[in-house]
C-alpha cells in the first residue's frame, strides 16, 4: 500500500465517525475501525461485516427510510442525510446520523456510495426528552394543549380536503376535587393515570387523547365519516371510566361528564370547536354527571351562551327581591303509602325565559357567590310553610339541602337554630341534607360541623350517596341517620350489576343502622324490587314530582297508598 494512502487510512481510523464505502446496491465494501465501535464488534472481525448490505443492520422500522435515501442517491450527486437506528451485535441499537454522497463514472452511472456515520444517541434522546417536556403531559404522558392544538388544526385542514368531519370531546372527571381532599393528591394522580389509560384504550386508532389540565381530557376524533359513530365512542368512554378502581384499598367507580361537538356541523374553526365541546360538557355535568351530551342535540346552547349574563343578572334580582319559589317532593313509606317527609326544592320562573332548570341556576348561583342568599331565601319560605303545616296538625319533617358555603360558616349552627326558633320550630322538625362530596371536603373540619348540628338536635342525611368516595369507616364516623341514594342507582336496576349494587347498599345501611331513602323511583317495578330488599323509604316521580305547597299538603294528608 502506498505510504500516502496508509497515512490517510490511519488518520481516518482515529476519527470517532465511521467512514464507509458502499456499492451502488448498498453493500458494505470498506469501513474504518469506528464502524466496529458503532456495531459493538471486535475490530479484528471487521471483515465479517464486509460484503453485507447495510440494510441488514438497520432497525426494521427504519429500513424503508434508509432504502429510500439510497435510491435517491443513485439518481443525484447531491449529498443526503438520514438518521436511523443501527443494530449492534448485542441486539441493542444506537441512533446514527449518516451523511451520504454518490460517486458517478464518466458515463454518469453510479459507481459507489460513501458515507460518514456518527453516534447521535445521546443527542437524539435529549431531543426526545425536550419534545416530551414541551408537547406531552408530565403525569399521564398524553399530548398536552400545545400538541393538541397542532393536531386539531391538522385534522380540520384534512377534513376540508377530504370532505369529512372532526369530532372533539371534552371529558371531565366528576367529583375529582373531593377525591383529592379525601385521599390526597398522590391518590388523585394515580386515578388520573389509570383513567387516561382506560379512555385511550377505547378510542379509535387514529384518535388522540390529550390532557387539557387538572381532571379534564380532550378526545380528538379525526376523519369522522358518520356523526353517529361519536355516540358509540362517547358511551365507550363513559363505560370505561365506570370500571371499578381501587383507591386506598377501597373499590369505587369513577364517573365522567362528556361533551362532544363536530366540525363543521357545530363550529367553523378549531377554537369554536373547543368552545362548543366545553359548553356541552358543562351541560352534561349540570344534567347529573356520568353523562355524555352532544352539541347538536342541545339546540338552545348557542342562545344560552348569549343570554347567560342576562339570566345571571335576572337571577341576582330574583334572589334579592324574593322571586324564587319552593316546590316540595314527598318521601314515601312504601309499606303504608304515608308521606314521612317532604324535601324543599328551589324553583325559578323567570319573567322572560319561563321556568329555568335548577341544573342551570343552582350552579350559576354557586359560581357568582349567590348560593348562600339563595339558600337563605329557600329556608325562609320552607320554614314559614312548615309552621303553617304544624298549625293545621301535620307532623311530617322538612328536608332542607345545605350548601358547602353554609356548612363552612362558623355561625351557621347558631343562626339556623335561631331562625327555626323565630318560626316556633325545633331542630327535630328538620332533616338537613348534605351531599356526600361536600361532607368529604375538608373531612375533619366538616365532621366537627356535622357533630355540632347533630348535638343541636338536627337529623342528618347524606345526599347523592354513591357519587362521592366515602369509605365505610368514614360513613361509620359520620353522625348521620340517613342515606339518600343517588338517582343513578335506581336507573340501573334493570341490569344484574345494578341490582347487586343496590342489594349491597341496602345491607350496608342495615349494618350501619342508617335509614335508607332511594331517590329516582320512577315505576312500580322499581318500587316492588326495593321493597323486596327491605327498603321502605322512596322518593321519585312514580310517587310525585316536586309540587307546589298546596299539592304537597294534599299528599301529606291523604298519603300515596294508591301508588302501591
Amino acid at each position: 500500500m502506498p505510504h500516502a494512502k496508509k497515512t490517510t487510512l490511519d488518520t481516518l481510523n482515529l476519527l470517532e465517525e465511521a467512514i464507509i464505502d458502499l456499492s451502488p446496491q448498498g453493500v458494505l465494501t470498506e469501513a474504518t475501525t469506528a464502524w466496529t465501535k458503532l456495531r459493538g464488534v471486535d475490530p479484528r472481525h471487521l471483515n465479517q461485516d464486509l460484503s453485507r448490505s447495510i440494510l441488514s443492520w438497520v432497525y426494521p422500522d427504519d429500513v424503508t427510510l434508509v432504502a429510500d435515501v439510497l435510491a435517491q442517491l443513485a439518481k443525484s450527486a447531491v449529498p443526503n442525510q438520514v438518521r436511523f437506528r443501527l443494530m449492534r451485535e448485542d441486539g441493542e441499537f444506537v441512533w446514527v446520523e449518516a451523511r451520504l454522497i454518490a460517486h458517478f463514472g464518466p458515463d454518469q452511472k453510479i459507481t459507489s456510495l460513501r458515507g460518514v456515520l456518527r453516534d447521535v444517541t445521546v443527542a437524539h434522546l435529549n431531543e426526545q426528552h425536550i419534545t416530551q417536556l414541551a408537547l406531552y403531559d408530565g403525569l399521564t404522558s398524553l399530548p398536552n394543549r400545545l400538541l393538541l392544538d397542532d393536531e386539531l388544526h391538522r385534522a380540520i385542514d384534512q377534513a376540508r380536503i377530504n370532505h369529512c368531519k372532526v369530532g372533539l370531546g371534552f371529558i371531565d372527571l366528576d367529583h375529582f376535587k373531593q377525591i383529592n381532599d379525601a385521599f390526597g393528591h398522590q391518590t388523585g394522580d394515580e386515578l388520573l393515570i389509570s383513567l387516561s389509560k382506560r379512555l385511550k384504550a377505547v378510542l379509535p386508532d387514529d384518535a388522540i387523547l390529550a390532557r387539557w389540565g387538572g381532571d379534564e381530557f380532550i378526545a380528538l376524533i379525526p376523519n369522522l365519516k358518520d356523526s353517529k359513530q361519536l355516540k358509540i365512542i362517547a358511551e365507550s368512554l363513559r363505560l370505561a371510566a365506570r370500571e371499578s378502581v381501587s383507591i386506598n384499598g377501597m373499590e369505587t367507580q369513577p364517573t365522567i361528564s362528556v361533551g362532544f361537538a363536530i366540525y363543521p356541523d357545530n363550529a367553523e374553526s378549531g377554537e369554536e370547536l373547543l368552545s362548543a365541546a366545553d359548553h356541552t360538557m358543562y351541560h352534561a355535568k349540570h344534567a347529573g354527571r356520568n353523562n355524555a351530551c352532544f352539541y347538536g342535540d342541545i339546540l338552545h346552547l348557542k342562545a344560552l351562551g348569549r343570554e347567560h349574563v342576562a339570566i345571571q343578572s335576572r337571577l341576582s334580582s330574583a334572589i334579592q327581591h324574593g322571586g324564587l319559589q319552593v316546590f316540595y317532593q314527598p318521601v314515601v313509606n312504601a309499606k303504608t303509602g304515608e308521606v314521612v317527609s317532604v324535601e324543599a326544592l328551589a324553583r325559578w320562573q323567570d319573567d322572560k325565559s319561563g321556568w329555568i332548570s335548577p341544573e342551570l341556576f343552582i350552579p350559576m348561583a354557586e359560581k357568582v357567590g349567590l348560593i348562600q342568599e339563595l339558600s337563605e331565601q329557600i329556608m325562609l319560605i320552607a320554614f314559614a310553610k312548615l309552621r303553617d303545616w304544624r298549625d293545621v296538625g301535620l307532623a311530617q319533617k322538612m328536608m332542607i339541602n345545605i350548601s358547602r358555603s353554609q356548612l363552612f360558616l362558623p355561625s351557621f349552627v347558631t343562626q339556623l337554630v335561631e331562625r327555626l326558633s323565630s318560626f316556633r320550630l325545633r331542630p327535630s322538625d328538620i332533616i338537613l341534607e348534605i351531599t356526600e362530596s361536600i361532607a368529604l371536603t375538608d373531612y375533619s373540619r366538616q365532621m366537627r360541623h356535622l357533630r355540632q348540628l347533630r348535638l343541636a338536635g338536627f337529623e342528618l342525611a347524606i345526599d347523592d350517596f354513591g357519587t362521592g368516595y366515602s369509605s365505610l369507616s368514614q360513613l361509620h364516623e359520620m353522625p348521620a341517620q340517613m342515606l339518600k341514594v343517588d338517582v343513578s342507582f335506581a336507573q340501573r336496576l334493570h341490569t344484574e350489576d345494578g341490582r347487586r349494587v343496590m342489594h349491597a347498599i341496602a345491607q350496608m345501611a342495615q349494618g350501619l343502622q342508617l335509614d335508607l331513602v332511594i331517590e329516582g323511583v320512577e315505576n312500580l317495578e322499581t318500587a316492588r324490587f326495593l321493597q323486596g330488599l327491605g327498603v321502605n323509604y322512596m322518593q321519585g316521580f312514580y310517587f310525585s314530582e316536586p309540587v307546589p305547597a298546596g299539592v304537597a299538603e294534599l299528599w301529606m294528608r291523604l298519603g300515596l297508598q294508591a301508588k302501591m
